[in-house]
């Protein structure tokens, strides 16, 4: 029924390693689908890796004063639930749906199919990287941000909303709009 979405999810998977059809057929059992509209929360459960089949999604990250924006998730991309108590969400910019595997599913398969481990740190690397990469650049002057966004994320300005860009990039509007 949902076998439209498992091809993009193979061909990420392949990027860490092979993935035996029987391992795969495995996955493809507990898979979850996620679905979320636009501008709405999406209701994620904790210890649950996802992969973002289609839309784009934004963790914001609210400490009572101000929203920041921790980081884009686009059609692709691994990602995990925020952490309980980090006041964080993810929340459509574009319909989004997802598939999720449960942490006693990734447990189990993993005993069950020892090759996944390697496909399951390999995600979880990436997934690393990606805060990373959001850390290293809020080391970076603000005048290079915009230039160095812009070469990460080729095409995801014109999808976003200025205010968006600007939350994630941690400038305010009068100095976006001059590096813009």
């Amino acid at each position: 029924m949902y076998s439209s979405y498992y091809q993009p999810l193979q061909q990420a998977l392949l990027t860490f390693g092979p993935v035996p059809l029987v391992a795969w057929e495995a996955v493809a059992q507990r898979l979850q689908v996620v679905r979320c509209r636009r501008d709405r929360g999406m209701l994620l459960g904790r210890g649950r890796v996802f992969f973002l089949v289609e839309g784009l999604l934004k963790e914001e990250i609210d400490d009572g004063r101000e929203v920041y924006i921790q980081q884009f998730v686009c059609s692709g991309d691994f990602f995990t639930a925020p952490a309980p108590g980090s006041g964080g969400q993810l929340v459509a910019i574009e319909a989004a749906t997802a598939l999720a595997l449960a942490q006693q599913d990734l447990y189990e398969l993993n005993r069950e199919h020892p090759e996944l481990a390697s496909i399951y740190e390999g995600i979880i690397a990436a997934i690393q990287q990606q805060l990373i990469s959001r850390i290293r650049l809020l080391f970076i002057s603000k005048r290079q941000r915009y230039a160095a966004f812009r070469q990460t994320y080729p095409g995801l300005a014109a999808r976003l909303l200025d205010k968006d860009v600007m939350a994630y990039l941690a400038m305010s509007p009068s100095y976006f709009s001059r590096t813009k």
